[in-house]
């Protein structure tokens, strides 16, 4: 069954394929999305990807005679201020900053018990390099390629 249209103007999506967000509207939208940053900076590509996403099937945008958008979803009816996809987007924000986070957590644990066998932190260059580089391939051995990941 097909849901009544709303009363207010339904406008057609266009996507523009060259789109690119600037990087006040990313910083803008990152925010507003929820991102920490600097701290997650390198996950600015959710909110790209996000301000990019075309509207799921069935959902159109809608215009009121105040000039305000809202989407409308023509099978159930319900309508939204907010794009059909930020939940989404949100949501997807938080489980990988988690899973940054537990990363974090887990090379805390493996510090400690490097730290613990040698009963010292890494005093000397060569110490700390050699700390830094386990680190790193533990990094690159689990990167996801699908998702971006900086390394400091």
């Amino acid at each position: 069954m097909m849901a009544q249209a709303p009363q207010d103007t339904v406008l057609e999506e266009e996507i523009d394929e060259t789109y690119y967000p600037t990087e006040e509207e990313l910083l803008e939208y990152a925010t507003w999305l929820g991102i920490d940053l600097p701290k997650h900076k390198n996950l600015l590509w959710i909110a790209k990807e996000a301000l990019t996403a075309p509207l799921p099937n069935q959902w159109k945008p809608c215009i009121t005679e105040e000039d305000e958008i809202y989407y409308f979803n023509f099978s159930t009816g319900e309508s939204i201020w907010d794009h059909p996809c930020d939940v989404f987007y949100r949501n997807l924000y938080r489980e990988k900053a988690m899973n940054l986070q537990q990363h974090l957590d887990n090379h805390h644990e493996f510090l400690q018990g490097e730290f613990s066998k040698n009963a010292h932190a890494p005093n000397t260059i060569q110490e700390r390099d050699q700390v830094r580089n386990s680190l790193f391939d533990m990094q690159y051995n689990s990167y996801d390629v699908n998702t971006p990941f900086q390394f400091c």
